[in-house]
């Protein structure tokens, strides 16, 4: 989690991860649209810097490791729980 904005395309569920606007700039598959949304970042330090920040804080939220092992006590407890109900 390196904390840098990301520029992709609307492809798989990348819309998942990258939140555009807020942790990057989803973007056409156009190569004009591409080229056009990375020269917004390299002009725009503010712009990287706020899309960066929140890239990294939206990833460790819920991509971190720290959420994988909270997910995995909760699916542990529940599979305890409903054990002992059978």
């Amino acid at each position: 989690m390196a904390g840098l904005p990301t520029v992709t395309t609307n492809v798989g569920s990348v819309t998942e991860i990258v939140l555009d606007g807020h942790t990057g700039i989803v973007t056409g598959f156009d190569v004009q649209e591409i080229a056009n949304s990375l020269e917004k970042l390299v002009s725009d330090k503010s712009l990287r810097s706020n899309l960066g920040n929140a890239a990294k804080e939206y990833t460790a939220a819920n991509f971190g490791v720290q959420r994988a092992v909270n997910d995995h006590k909760v699916l542990y407890k529940n599979l305890l729980i409903n054990r002992a109900k059978s």
